[in-house]
């Protein structure tokens, strides 16, 4: 007896033969899943403003003293760029996270002019740079755990004083000073006239001449630096500046140069907080390194 097999309208067959319905259902059903996104992932694209995490409660699986969480913190920011990344750009976030004397605006500045792309605003979940290379803060750079330890310095017991520091204590309280004990005295020779005139024959009286200071000319150095403003007005290029202007006499002859009104609020190089006043040169900077300039 033979057999008939039914197939439904909708079935269509390749040229070998085969059913490709079910192929087709898979690949649909396949890029619907890859559409769907996990609810608790942060959402992708877009930018929002930079906000410190609220709330960032984590417990540490073991009480976890304060030195041992600064270590970790340490840490982190000292081997992040190794992995990924750009050194300045983790330097600038530590500034961020770790900098309580900048405000939320002026960090907000910081970011934007890196071109920092922050999709929900939190570090704690991702920050990307403008060629797209994505950085993120672990929780415990960011808040202290709720099992801290915290250290208590007691203060040391008095020390027992002893009867001869007492004795001295009373004489101070009373208006008196101990007097020292007395030194022994020794006669004072009288020079003879003969061997006063003696000395006077053998001196021998030395001039010196008054040294000289060679005169030399000394021109003091110059360097080129490149100055990015927060207010996303982009970069101007300052030549010739003498080495010994301090970081804050460089920002105010920027702020000349491009023309800007404002105040000076903070200097970074290398994601670090500069002095104002001192030298670039010895807080780090280089040829080649942006300094950056925050204006309020």
């Amino acid at each position: 007896m033979g057999g008939c097999m039914s197939r439904s309208a909708d079935t269509v067959q390749d040229g070998q033969g085969h059913d490709t319905r079910g192929r087709r259902e898979s690949m649909r059903r396949g890029s619907e899943r890859s559409v769907r996104r996990n609810p608790q992932e942060p959402p992708i694209g877009g930018n929002r403003p930079y906000h410190p995490h609220p709330n960032k409660s984590w417990t540490s699986p073991l009480p976890l003293p304060l030195p041992d969480l600064l270590l970790q913190r340490l840490a982190f920011w000292e081997t992040a760029p190794t992995y990924e990344g750009r050194e300045h750009i983790w330097r600038l976030l530590r500034t961020v996270v770790e900098d309580s004397g900048l405000t939320l605006t002026e960090k907000q500045g910081l970011l934007d002019a890196e071109g920092m792309v922050l999709p929900t605003g939190d570090l704690l979940d991702g920050a990307y740079d403008r060629t797209g290379v994505r950085y993120q803060v672990p929780v415990y750079c960011l808040a202290e755990p709720t099992n801290l330890v915290v250290e208590v310095v007691r203060a040391a017991p008095p020390v027992a004083s002893s009867p001869t520091q007492t004795q001295a204590s009373s004489q101070t309280s009373a208006g008196t000073s101990p007097s020292p004990p007395p030194s022994p005295t020794k006669p004072i020779p009288t020079p003879t006239p003969a061997l006063a005139s003696t000395l006077l024959a053998s001196a021998t009286v030395i001039t010196t001449p008054a040294p000289t200071t060679p005169t030399t000319t000394t021109s003091t150095p110059t360097i080129t630096l490149t100055i990015r403003f927060s207010n996303s007005l982009g970069d101007t290029t300052l030549t010739n500046i003498p080495e010994t202007y301090t970081a804050a006499q460089i920002a105010e002859a920027a702020l000349q140069q491009q023309g800007l009104e404002g105040r000076v609020g903070a200097i970074l190089c290398l994601g670090r907080r500069m002095e104002g006043g001192r030298g670039v040169r010895e807080q780090g900077w280089r040829e080649g390194v942006v300094v950056q300039v925050m204006v309020v």
